[in-house]
C-alpha cells in the first residue's frame, strides 16, 4: 500500500515541481503575443511537467526523486533571483553602467596617448640595440665562418667560397 501510494507521488510531484519552476521563470514577450515563438514556448510549458511526470512513473523512482530535488532546488533559486531583482531599480543599474563605460573609456583614452615623441625615441633607441646586436652576431658567425673556411681542403667548394667573400670585403674597404 505504501509503495503504491509513493509510486504515484512521486509523479505526481515531478509534475508539480516541473509546473512550478516554468511558473516562476519570468516569461517576458509571452503574455497577449500569437507568434509562432510564443505559442511554441507555451506548448513547452505545458509538455515538459507531464512528460516528467510520465517519465518518472515510467522509469525507477530514483529518477522522479532526482527531478524533484532539482526542480525545487531550482525554485528556490529563482525565488531568491526575482526577489532581488524586484527590490532593484532598472534605472539606477543602467546609470551606474553607463558610468562604469564611461571611466573605462577615460582609461583606455589615457593608456593610448603618448607624450610627443617618446614612441618616435623609444623605437629609435630600440633599433640601435637591435643594430648594435646583429652586428655582433654577425661578427661572431665570420669568427666560426673563418675557422671552419680554415679547416676546409684547399680545392673544395669551401674554400673557393671563403676566397670570394674574403675579395669581396676588400673591395667594399676600398670605397
Amino acid at each position: 500500500m505504501v509503495t503504491l501510494v509513493i509510486a504515484i507521488l512521486i509523479p505526481v510531484l515531478a509534475w508539480f515541481t516541473q509546473w512550478l519552476n516554468m511558473k516562476l521563470m519570468p516569461q517576458a514577450g509571452t503574455e497577449g503575443d500569437n507568434s509562432a515563438m510564443a505559442r511554441q514556448m507555451n506548448s513547452m510549458n505545458t509538455f515538459m511537467p507531464v512528460f516528467s511526470a510520465f517519465m518518472c512513473a515510467t522509469f525507477s523512482m530514483g529518477i522522479g526523486i532526482y527531478w524533484i530535488v532539482g526542480a525545487v532546488v531550482r525554485c528556490i533559486q529563482q525565488v531568491s533571483i526575482n526577489r532581488r531583482i524586484g527590490k532593484m531599480d532598472p534605472q539606477q543599474i543602467a546609470e551606474e553602467a553607463r558610468t562604469k563605460a564611461e571611466v573605462k573609456a577615460e582609461k583606455q583614452k589615457a593608456k593610448a596617448t603618448f607624450p610627443a615623441g617618446s614612441i618616435t625615441e623609444s623605437a629609435r633607441v630600440n633599433m640601435k640595440k637591435f643594430d648594435t646586436r646583429v652586428q655582433e652576431s654577425a661578427e661572431a658567425d665570420t669568427a666560426a665562418d673563418d675557422s671552419s673556411y680554415a679547416e676546409a681542403a684547399p680545392d673544395s667548394l669551401m674554400a673557393r667560397a671563403y676566397r670570394v667573400r674574403q675579395f669581396d670585403e676588400e673591395k667594399r674597404k676600398k670605397k
